[in-house]
């Protein structure tokens, strides 16, 4: 777990019981994916899931990514478990290819609600563009 963004001033023992937290939250976010995509982590999952933890979908009980992936809305239990998690680390987490050991690095929640919006934009620009197409040809 790539944890250079968290805080420096942790200790050891606090510094490993936030890696574990944050660890568990990326396995759970995987085992999401696995459950509903067969893919061990769908490219945009974090966001997608984010998308349904703040109640901001563009697609009735869809999860989108501007890609055109889709994932079904979290359960209620998921949603109080993802935001919980994310609670504990004070953060989210992201994919990331480069980290050899697990492929997931922590982005505290100020700087991730930035990386979010610039994606929901995208994404909200993307599903704007294929109602348009869909009523075009209607």
């Amino acid at each position: 777990m790539n944890l250079s963004l968290a805080e420096a001033s942790m200790s050891g023992p606090d510094r490993q019981a936030f890696a574990d937290r944050a660890r568990h939250l990326a396995r759970r976010l995987g085992e999401y994916s696995q459950d509903n995509m067969a893919a061990g982590w769908l490219e945009d999952l974090e966001f997608m899931v984010w998308q349904d933890l703040t109640d901001r979908r563009l697609v009735e009980d869809l999860l989108v990514s501007p890609d055109g992936c889709v994932l079904p809305c979290l359960y209620p239990e998921e949603k109080d478990e993802f935001r919980r998690l994310s609670e504990a680390i004070g953060g989210w987490v992201v994919y990331d290819g480069d980290d050899a050991e697990d492929q997931a690095a922590f982005v505290p929640l100020r700087d991730w609600t930035v990386c979010f919006e610039a994606w929901f934009e995208r994404t909200r620009i993307a599903v704007s563009e294929v109602q348009v197409a869909q009523d075009a040809r209607s």
